[in-house]
């Protein structure tokens, strides 16, 4: 089944910020950075030292939380607004061969074998054809018959998901 949508602001500054997100391996070194910084900064007898080890903390909490949370979207709103391209309506339709993305530009089909990997949120997925290149499908197509849930278990079969 064929469904159509428009991407809205709201959705393009979630794909942002979900394209942003820490990964894995980013996580993983964040939680071993964080304990080991907090256990430097109590038995270190350097007042310098456990200074630096505090704001170093601080520091990257609030730039991650500063990056994600205000950044990140007033950047998403602005080329929004410059990407006239954005607005325009989408018509996404699912085969066994891959996902077919029409607008008033072109036509396309993303073959299941050329999906590098995708992310999803509760209210969108990212289909990353490239590491920096995704197409946006957002949740609410689902309202429209678009079987979202197929198209997800279809990636898990063809694709890895970035986590």
């Amino acid at each position: 089944m064929e469904a159509t949508y428009k991407i809205s602001e709201k959705d393009y500054v979630k794909a942002s910020q979900l394209y942003s997100q820490l990964e894995k391996p980013a996580k993983l070194r964040y939680s071993v950075a964080i304990p080991i910084l907090l256990v430097v900064s109590v038995i270190s007898d350097s007042s310098t030292l456990k200074y630096a080890c505090i704001f170093a903390i601080i520091g990257g909490i609030l730039g991650h939380l500063i990056q994600q949370h205000l950044y990140i979207p007033w950047n998403a709103k602005k080329i929004y607004k410059k990407h006239k391209t954005a607005h325009e309506q989408i018509a996404v339709k699912s085969t066994d061969e891959g996902i077919i993305f029409k607008s008033a530009n072109g036509k396309g089909m993303l073959h299941w074998k050329d999906i590098c990997y995708w992310k999803e949120s509760s209210e969108l997925v990212l289909v990353y054809q490239a590491p920096n290149l995704y197409h946006i499908i957002p949740s609410h197509i689902e309202n429209q018959g678009f079987d979202l849930g197929n198209v997800r278990e279809l990636l898990k079969i063809h694709a890895k998901k970035k986590t």
